[in-house]
């Protein structure tokens, strides 16, 4: 009896729960130190969290009722629509694992979206653990491109005798920058006075780095956030509709410009369908040949986390030999075609469009509109660089939208 009630009474001190708090919110800005860094800590967030659901009553009823029932039948439908294409798969056991991991993370970003529900004060400590840490890794960011590049060699543990570009060694940091804007915007909101003020500088530093980084994909996920944001506010306040919609097209096209004049240039390549300095040309053959694999079978796809093992003949391929895609195809819809067919892809299509027709309703009906317009930025960014950049089974990508989308989420009457 007392071996049992020993670690309940542990569990339910406060302190346990500002701690799970804490990892939940340090996660993100912990990316500058890189993906392993980033997913230990979840990792110790998601067992902590685990472990006090079982001494909160409701905490994993509140996380399994959460969603309204047409998104719900969505989601498990895409979950059973992207196990056919698995009989194709050159690896099942990675498809498996991929599609296991995916549906896992979302449950246990229910976990811990109902932990921090349940409690302002860990909530908002949350909240202000992100602040912190994310102007701290914004800085050591800006820090490092553009004076002491040795600082962040010095903290990844890398040689500092063989230094990386800090620009290249934090492209993914700029990714989860992008995310992190509207996430920032929602704090402001919620905490209010000082940590207001810090949140809205975390958003201009957050920006910074994304342009420094060069990260094209994540200035895509920013201009996607800009319309999305100006559409709703010109359709909700009429008296902010004319500033909003002469201001985001400037916004735009000073975006393209910067991509055309100051943006990484490439060597223009007859077999392009874009322009090089919009979509670089190794970028372009990627996506034909993805294209080209995905007719293959259109109906079911070859296997989720496969199609870097096809060949250019569509032949099968050993993992140790050279492929026509050296990881993934860059872009979420080429790789959901490809290896779940139209089937698994129009699945996802509609879970997607379930979720941000509500966001986008509640915010013109202006139910908790910032918070929804929090959420509908933080998935129109997601996305939206998703288009351009890493593969969607990434466990550091899919971390970061699924716990910042629970953070956001996290308000009681959510």
């Amino acid at each position: 009896m007392i071996t049992s009630t020993v670690p309940i009474n542990l569990l339910r001190s406060p302190y346990i729960g500002l701690f799970a708090a804490f990892t939940i919110g340090l996660a993100m800005p912990l990316m500058m130190f890189g993906r392993a860094v980033m997913q230990s800590d979840l990792a110790i967030a998601l067992l902590v969290t685990l472990a006090l659901g079982f001494a909160r009553p409701g905490t994993y009823s509140r996380a399994i009722n959460a969603g309204e029932l047409a998104f719900k039948i969505a989601l498990v439908t895409t979950a059973i629509a992207w196990l056919p294409g698995m009989v194709n798969s050159l690896d099942l056991a990675s498809s498996l694992k991929a599609w296991a991991r995916t549906f896992l993370f979302i449950a246990g970003a229910g976990v811990m979206w109902s932990l921090l529900s349940g409690n302002d004060t860990e909530r908002r400590f949350c909240l202000k653990v992100l602040v912190t840490a994310s102007l701290t890794a914004f800085t050591i960011s800006l820090i490092s491109i553009n004076a002491w590049p040795e600082l962040i060699n010095f903290l990844r543990g890398r040689p500092v005798d063989v230094l990386a570009k800090p620009a290249l060694l934090l492209k993914s940091f700029g990714a989860t920058a992008m995310c992190l804007v509207p996430v920032l915007w929602w704090s402001g909101q919620n905490l209010g006075g000082r940590w207001a003020w810090a949140s809205y500088a975390g958003i201009l530093m957050a920006m910074a780095v994304v342009f420094a980084t060069a990260n094209r994909a994540s200035i895509a996920g920013l201009l996607a956030m800009a319309v999305i944001v100006t559409a709703l506010m010109g359709i909700r306040d009429k008296r902010t509709r004319l500033p909003l919609l002469l201001g985001a097209p400037l916004v735009v096209a000073g975006a393209f410009v910067w991509l055309h004049y100051f943006g990484p240039t490439f060597l223009d390549n007859p077999d392009t369908y874009l322009p090089v300095w919009l979509i670089d040309p190794h970028r372009q053959s990627i996506w034909k040949f993805t294209l080209e694999r995905a007719l293959e079978t259109p109906w079911f796809g070859h296997g989720i986390d496969t199609i870097n093992l096809q060949s250019s003949l569509g032949q099968h391929l050993e993992k140790n030999l050279q492929t026509e895609i050296p990881s993934h195809p860059h872009n979420w819809v080429m790789e959901i075609f490809s290896e779940t067919g139209f089937v698994g892809l129009l699945s996802l299509f509609a879970t997607l469009l379930i979720l941000c027709i509500r966001l986008a309703k509640n915010v013109l009906a202006n139910i908790r509109p910032q918070q929804n317009l929090a959420l509908l930025a933080l998935s129109t960014g997601f996305w939206a660089s998703s288009l351009f950049n890493f593969s969607i089974w990434s466990t550091w990508w899919l971390l970061t939208y699924f716990v910042l989308f629970a953070i956001v989420a996290s308000r009681r009457e959510a």
